[in-house]
């Protein structure tokens, strides 16, 4: 468990706390008694969050709200405070795409962030990756913006690896299967499945908001491909939500944001894309 230093503890007022790793959900954060201490990858994207969590009040839904340092900052040496609330993740995808719907209609009138529009450096960072997966899903061209990231001398021959090779195919099949959307887009929510959180009585709650810019649609189709990828969920799922604008295409382009993702981050294992093959036909069946 990584801790804040002492200096990030004394500046977020924090005297000698009995440091424990908070629960599940909260983004392999420390407990500072009734707060919880989280680093952050990329200092804008937290600050944003920490200013938008501050004021918003969606229907329904519990915010975590930032802690403030004594000074006013939300972000202390990479490091980032909020109240604690109890909830842990649970595998309850339309409960989670119903309380998404709310809150991205309170975020609605939000502006775009401009860290949005910002073109990455090299070498990619983290959250780099998921930026330009997510872009080259909508792009012309998809897979011209991953090429150069994809995990070239990964096999015994010196080429792709075997599951990377059928993702590349897979990934140009379904790309070809794109049409224009015209759905508005706004801010929201792209990690729900697992940044939702429940406890017994109590409202769903969000302790951390992930931002993209598209519709709320594709927030809860990105929903319905970890739930089909990683929690087993029921195939149903996908048709049951066919009543959202643009769904299967917004649905696709989720579904091309996480394989893209798995082609290109340097994590990524050859037993998920198994997963990723199940939840593409599933996919197929709703396009």
């Amino acid at each position: 468990m990584e801790k804040p230093s002492a200096q990030v503890l004394a500046a977020f007022g924090l005297t000698n706390p009995k440091l424990d790793p908070a629960p599940r959900g909260w983004g392999g954060g420390v407990m500072a008694g009734p707060v919880v201490l989280t680093q952050v990858p990329d200092r804008a994207r937290a600050t944003w969050s920490a200013r938008i969590r501050d004021n918003l009040n969606p229907s329904g839904i519990r915010i975590a709200r930032p802690f403030r340092s004594h000074d006013g900052r939300v972000v202390v040496n990479d490091w980032r405070a909020d109240h604690y609330n109890p909830g842990q993740p649970q595998n309850r995808p339309d409960e989670i795409i119903a309380a998404s719907l709310r809150l991205h209609d309170a975020l609605k009138d939000e502006e775009k962030p401009r860290f949005l529009a910002g073109s990455p450096n090299e070498p990619w960072s983290e959250v780099d990756y998921f930026t330009m997966a997510d872009r080259a899903s909508c792009a012309d061209e998809p897979l011209s913006l991953l090429w150069d990231y994809l995990p070239i001398g990964t096999s015994q021959d010196g080429g792709f690896r075997k599951d990377i090779d059928e993702g590349i195919e897979l990934y140009r099949e379904l790309a070809e299967l794109r049409t224009p959307l015209t759905a508005p887009e706004q801010v929201v929510h792209g990690d729900l499945l697992f940044g939702t959180l429940f406890a017994p009585d109590e409202a769903p709650l969000i302790p951390d908001i992930v931002p993209y810019w598209h519709s709320p649609s594709w927030a809860a189709g990105v929903v319905v491909v970890d739930a089909l990828t990683w929690a087993g969920s029921d195939t149903g799922l996908a048709k049951r939500w066919r009543h959202l604008p643009e769904w299967p295409q917004q649905l696709l382009r989720a579904f091309l944001f996480r394989l893209g993702l798995h082609l290109v981050h340097r994590h990524s294992a050859p037993r998920n894309f198994e997963k990723l093959l199940h939840t593409s036909l599933v996919i197929r069946s709703v396009l």
